[in-house]
């Protein structure tokens, strides 16, 4: 598996972030062993496949809806289109747009 830039820079940070978790863990228990405080590594991937799909499934459901009732408080819906990326009220999924392009790089099919 290849990886962009984007990819790359968050791969290393969470291993960054994981490398302080662990550093912060031994500060507070000298003795403890990185196996016991590291979670297995078939329980993120199982985790991380969950998201994934879950991520997905809402896309879907997206996907085959014309938008949202009720959100502007004033009758009309707001369109989907208004909401995602490119949208003029993008910035409200925009977090929700980018995980769907981790899910889609990390494996996930296009449903």
């Amino acid at each position: 598996m290849s990886y962009g830039g984007r990819e790359l820079n968050a791969a290393l940070d969470a291993l960054y972030a994981a490398q302080q978790e662990l550093a912060t863990w031994k500060s507070v228990f000298p003795d403890i062993a990185p196996d016991s405080v590291l979670p297995d590594r078939s329980l993120l991937v199982a985790a991380n496949a969950q998201l994934r799909d879950g991520i997905l499934a809402v896309e879907a459901l997206i996907n085959n809806s014309r938008g949202v009732d009720g959100l502007h408080r004033n009758g009309d819906v707001a369109l989907w289109a208004e909401l995602r990326r490119g949208g003029r009220f993008e910035e409200w999924l925009h977090a929700f747009d980018t995980a769907i392009d981790a899910a889609r790089a990390a494996g996930g099919s296009d449903e």
